[in-house]
């Protein structure tokens, strides 16, 4: 939210201090940011799907190559950017579709942010990975402070120093770079390293695959801004195109929201693929469903209301009705389309590609396109407001449609619009699942539950034995480092049996804690035994940290 706020601070300075012409401007100008987001989607959204399916099977180094490829394009792609924002700025200018009138103040905006792309680019990165490894106060920090500073910097070189809307580029450029130095210092702290090793083409040609579907709906996004900035110029009512700019700069503020579900969710997603976990898969997407619709709809509906005084903050006098319908329009087709969002990620993440690319197609360019004169001509000028209404609605009965057609019923649960019986087949498997929280009695009485899960599924009497007591000390383990009972911890515990193996994965929300290393490290011999007895016991070991929790799977 804070990021996307500077778009609404730029607008309002824009209107403010430099006049209605600086803000119709800006958003010809604004068109680069869309661009910026075309040019980087497919890696970036990709590479955040390839890593969390990386955690989620444990392969760390795996991880971090996708993170070196991922520093490496951007820094790479930043430069060529750099190089063609310097000479051909004002040709895109001109393809945004920027006026004569307009061309001296669009052009140094684009140019200033063509140059400063690569911070953009290697912010994005370090921001994604950092939150992968469970660094949300010091990503939310850096946003914080990314955002005060460009909000001064704007002020500063926008009226005092004269510079117009190139002074609002070169501190959105400047918050990017101090924010680019904290989040360096962050990501140093952590297991995630740069490696000059290249991963293999397979590994490119999968992040680029299930990065192509975002990639193709922030296409649409660009050539849609592209259309519309020319159609809404040529009706001639400066409102239309002042209403335009409000939304343009409210737009990715109240789309925070649904982004941030979004985007955890589809984090998560990767990691419980990875893990071939269906029930978490599922719950996951249940509770991002659900807070990114109640969030988008407490923002949506709040700025609903107050769309009359955000229209006055514009200083917009003559056409305010229509800026005023074109805020609360967006703010309905928010909180109509927040789940379209989630399930566009959620669809790439998982492979399911064709599903993902049909929504990056339709939502954002084709319906909208299609709409506008049919709409316009119905309604008049206004009708150009209910065109994302209409189109997401459009959308999601294109896609109710289609999973029906698959499953050949209507889809009134949420299992049939995940395909989870195609992503992940169901295998000859039981499964104990329980949660419990800091209470060692509880854990001791957990591990009898499963030893006798374990005999009941034809598991001998010694080896039932050996796997509760391995989920016993685990346990104890865990919960004597959380045992000053500051707070409430959880751990999740789930004991699988196939006939291939025995697999028991135990997470929890404490502070970041490998048993394992801790007792390598401690030379008191008898410190530690019964980690050291699990480690006979089990067959393979494995922990790692992500998402603020602990994981630890053994199997036998």
């Amino acid at each position: 939210m804070a990021v996307w706020l500077q778009p609404v601070i730029d607008a309002m300075i824009a209107g403010v201090f430099l006049g209605e012409t600086a803000l119709d401007a800006l958003v010809i100008a604004s068109t680069i940011n869309f661009m910026l987001m075309l040019c980087s989607s497919f890696i970036l959204v990709g590479g955040k799907s390839r890593a969390t399916w990386h955690i989620g099977r444990g392969d760390m180094a795996g991880r971090n190559g996708v993170f070196s490829f991922c520093m490496s394009f951007f820094i790479i792609l930043g430069i060529v950017l750099g190089v063609v924002g310097g000479f051909c700025s004002q040709s895109l200018a001109l393809l945004f579709g920027s006026t004569e009138e307009l061309l001296p103040m669009v052009n140094s905006y684009v140019q200033i942010t063509c140059l400063g792309s690569i911070f953009f680019f290697i912010n994005s990165v370090l921001l994604n990975f950092a939150i992968l490894q469970g660094k949300k106060r010091e990503c939310c920090l850096s946003i914080v402070l990314m955002t005060a500073i460009n909000c001064v910097l704007d002020i500063v070189l926008v009226t005092a120093a004269g510079l117009g809307l190139a002074g609002l580029a070169v501190a959105t450029v400047l918050g990017y770079i101090i924010g680019n130095i904290y989040l360096f210092t962050v990501i140093r702290k952590t297991d995630i390293k740069y490696t000059s090793a290249c991963i293999s083409m397979s590994e490119i040609g999968t992040i680029i695959s299930q990065g192509l579907p975002f990639t193709i709906g922030c296409l649409g996004i660009f050539i849609r801004a592209i259309i519309f900035n020319n159609m809404v110029v040529s009706f001639g009512i400066a409102a239309m195109v002042t209403g335009m700019a409000i939304q343009n700069a409210l737009n990715g503020w109240l789309s925070a929201p649904t982004a941030g579900c979004a985007e955890i969710t589809s984090m998560m997603t990767g990691m419980f693929y990875g893990e071939g976990e269906r029930l978490d898969l599922k719950k996951i997407m249940m509770y991002g469903l659900r807070s990114g619709f109640l969030t988008t709809s407490i923002f949506a509906i709040l700025i609903f209301i107050l769309a009359p005084f955000i229209v006055s903050a514009y200083q917009v006098t003559e056409g305010a009705d229509i800026c005023i319908l074109a805020i609360q329009t967006f703010c309905v087709k928010l909180i109509i389309g927040a789940s379209i969002w989630i399930f566009g990620l959620y669809y790439s993440v998982v492979g399911l590609i064709r599903m993902s690319l049909l929504i990056n197609i339709v939502e954002p360019l084709l319906f909208p396109v299609l709409l506008a004169f049919p709409l316009i001509a119905l309604v008049g000028y206004n009708g150009f407001w209910y065109i994302y209404i209409v189109a997401d609605v459009l959308t999601i009965l294109l896609i109710a449609f289609i999973v029906a057609a698959r499953h050949r019923k209507w889809p009134f649960h949420l299992d049939l619009f995940m395909f989870l019986s195609k992503i992940l087949p169901s295998k000859p498997c039981q499964t104990f699942n329980v949660s419990i929280n800091n209470d060692i009695y509880k854990a001791v009485k957990i591990s009898e539950e499963a030893a006798t899960f374990c005999m009941k599924n034809g598991i001998s009497k010694q080896r039932s034995f050996h796997i509760a007591l391995c989920i016993e000390e685990m346990c104890a383990n865990i919960l004597s480092k959380d045992a000053d009972g500051s707070r409430v911890h959880y751990i999740d515990l789930k004991l699988s049996i196939s006939p291939d193996e025995i697999v028991y994965r135990m997470k929890n929300d404490g502070v970041a804690y490998n048993p394992f290393s801790e007792i390598k490290m401690n030379p008191d011999p008898i410190a530690g035994l019964g980690i050291k007895l699990v480690e006979q016991l089990a067959q393979s070991i494995d922990y790692h940290y992500e998402f603020n929790m602990n994981i630890i799977s053994l199997k036998w």
